[in-house]
């Protein structure tokens, strides 16, 4: 008798677990019918889903904020693998890009303007005389923001006034860096003059995180 009872246990189980994902069950369902034997049809709370997904790509916080449980929620990369979600998600994505026209090239100039910024393009070092001591002395001086290139400006976090001075804070110049060699495929390289240009690399990124500590 243990096969029935487990077989009762599905029987009031399964509606909460397919309803959860969206999707309908049991016999004569039409929820998630596949049209013409292609693609399932999108339910509204996948919908909710994709659109909550795009305000901050949190998988589980989305789920969550679209109506799954939190039990759900915590497998949410099952969610968005199905393929009316995936298909909803590039449409998305598609009129987004459009409506802000976004391209990888922007994303990639963007991305170069942080990781090839220098200090020296936002603060210079000065020397004057104390003109009653007559011994000199160095400050930090900010340059004007008007006097900079937009190109320059893109790499700038924030600027505010502090009791000690003006805090002129950048873009985090290791992370563009890494995602520049991401999209290049310069990670993706297996010949020797690669490994030896991402081993410099490497080098080169770990002072400027040494230089930024």
């Amino acid at each position: 008798m243990g096969w029935l009872a487990a077989f009762f246990r599905w029987i009031m189980w399964a509606p909460k677990y397919y309803r959860e994902r969206g999707e309908g069950w049991g016999i004569g369902s039409n929820k998630n019918k596949k049209r013409g034997g292609g693609v399932p049809e999108l339910t509204e709370k996948q919908k909710r889903f994709v659109d909550e997904y795009l305000v901050d790509l949190n998988g589980t916080q989305a789920a969550i904020r679209a109506g799954y449980s939190p039990r759900t929620a915590n497998n949410s990369y099952s969610i968005l693998q199905r393929p009316q979600v995936q298909q909803y998600l590039r449409k998305r994505r598609n009129e987004l890009q459009k409506k802000i026209e976004i391209t990888a090239e922007n994303i990639v100039a963007e991305l170069a303007k942080i990781g090839f910024a220098d200090i020296a393009d936002f603060i210079s070092i000065e020397e004057e005389i104390n003109p009653e001591t007559g011994i000199p002395f160095r400050y930090v001086a900010v340059k004007r923001t008007r006097d900079m290139p937009q190109a320059k400006r893109a790499a700038i976090a924030g600027i505010k006034q502090t009791s000690q001075g003006i805090e002129v804070k950048l873009y985090n110049k290791v992370e563009a860096l890494e995602l520049l060699g991401k999209h290049l495929g310069l990670f993706d390289k297996q010949d020797e003059a690669s490994r030896m240009a991402l081993k410099k690399l490497d080098s080169i990124l770990s002072s400027i995180e040494q230089a930024m500590v």
